[in-house]
């Protein structure tokens, strides 16, 4: 999800939306390394997202699901789901379900059949933007469709 953000944020917004913790420790505990119970409020959701931000996604622009879980209802997004929402508001692609059903490469392809010449601009210089600045002005022009 770091390279799809990195090459992607100067075309497309991002979002990740934190969901319900799928592994806590009064859960379904899969890991030994989990140190937290389910949260039974938004600020202990806040609190836990806050926490685990930097490491699962990767400097992408994060939001908390309520305690309600609407969010993650609405978009069967747990564990984890990639989606894509066109500029129409329609969903464009809507990944498998994480673990395995998780990847950033079919959203990726995507975007580079709704965005071609952004992508063909990606392709060539790419790297050069992959970063933390705002893009170059030859950037937005490459990109404007």
């Amino acid at each position: 999800m770091a390279r799809l953000f990195a090459r992607w944020r100067h075309r497309v917004d991002f979002v990740a939306v934190y969901v319900s913790e799928a592994h806590a420790r009064d859960g379904w505990r899969l890991y030994s390394d989990v140190c937290f119970d389910a949260p039974t409020t938004l600020a202990e959701r806040v609190a836990i997202a806050r926490r685990h931000a930097a490491r699962l996604h990767g400097g992408v622009p994060l939001v908390v699901d309520g305690i309600d879980n609407a969010a993650e209802a609405a978009f069967s997004a747990w564990p984890e789901r990639l989606y894509v929402v066109d500029a129409d508001g329609r969903i464009g692609f809507k990944g498998g379900l994480g673990p395995d059903g998780y990847k950033p490469e079919l959203a990726e392809a995507h975007l580079r059949k709704t965005f071609p010449r952004a992508a063909a601009f990606l392709d060539v210089f790419g790297s050069r933007y992959e970063g933390d600045g705002p893009p170059p002005n030859s950037w937005k022009m490459a990109t404007s469709s």
